[in-house]
């Protein structure tokens, strides 16, 4: 879907404020002059700022600071109470509060854990036009909440470097799945499914492309991957599938961390429908399926 122009204008207002936001987000933040600069009254542009963004823009601030610190504690070993100060805390017992709300765990155990791969997901990134558009024109925001028992994936497995990462894994991952099956063959499956799931405590991760194990049979370079037993969000991305990556951001970073549900294992379940291309530039419809804590 293509913005109005005054869409468009109302989007160019909320940017220009996360601009400001950003330049200032390692001191205290003054959101009237920050509205007043955007040229809203600070009650118009918080509506605003929540419906293009789904954050308020106090709960934006506070979820970036706490998120560009987080990078801090793992990338340095400065002083935690010096960090909570840096980002305009008053006290670290205010930061440590704040930290444990949005990653689970307190700043020191983050900084010591073996497993920060899986609170990284929930950090927050600076707003882009991308983003705010996805979220608003291309996006279903609200999940359905669905239950899979029984489901196990055999396919193809890579491993795919995040600083390679781009769309075009699924559709190589896709090819190497169909000249390692019948290609007529692979017709008859109902859906395709593709798991992604994380390699120790970097960006990188495997990624498996395959089909329901009941439907298809195993080959040698094959590999079978039950589905954890669990509830699973179920979100609908309809746009490019490069920009999917703007869909998991709205996932982990807005969505999870205010929903009543935990993640219950660092995994990304996505399903195809049987005649997905896995192009960048063709719109297809790829379900998206987080795993919940029940």
């Amino acid at each position: 879907m293509i913005m109005s122009d005054k869409a468009g204008k109302t989007v160019d207002s909320i940017l220009k404020g996360i601009a400001l936001i950003e330049s200032q987000l390692r001191r205290d933040i003054n959101l009237s002059e920050i509205a007043s600069e955007s040229g809203y009254s600070y009650y118009h542009y918080s509506r605003v700022f929540q419906a293009m963004t789904g954050h308020s823009p106090y709960d934006y601030i506070l979820r970036r600071k706490l998120s560009e610190a987080a990078k801090i504690l793992v990338s340095t070993e400065k002083n935690i109470i010096d960090i909570a100060y840096d980002f305009g805390f008053k006290n670290p017992e205010t930061f440590s509060r704040g930290f444990k709300r949005l990653f689970g765990i307190q700043p020191i155990q983050y900084r010591k854990s073996i497993k920060r791969h899986w609170h990284k997901t929930i950090m927050l990134e600076q707003l882009t036009k991308d983003h705010i558009k996805n979220r608003n024109y291309e996006l279903d925001k609200q999940p359905e909440i669905v239950e899979l028992k029984d489901l196990s994936v055999t396919g193809i497995i890579s491993f795919v470097e995040s600083r390679k990462l781009n769309c075009r894994y699924r559709e190589i991952s896709k090819e190497q799945f169909k000249n390692e099956n019948d290609s007529h063959e692979t017709r008859k499956y109902s859906r395709f499914y593709g798991v992604s799931f994380s390699y120790s405590e970097t960006d990188d991760f495997f990624y498996l492309f395959g089909g329901d194990s009941s439907e298809l049979p195993v080959t040698p370079r094959m590999l079978c991957k039950p589905m954890p037993d669990t509830k699973y969000a179920c979100f609908t991305h309809a746009g490019e599938t490069d920009n999917i990556r703007f869909t998991y951001d709205y996932i982990y970073g807005t969505w999870l961390p205010q929903s009543d549900f935990k993640l219950f294992h660092p995994m990304e379940l996505e399903s195809y429908s049987p005649d997905y291309s896995g192009d960048e530039k063709t719109e297809n419809k790829i379900y998206v399926y987080i795993p919940l804590s029940l």
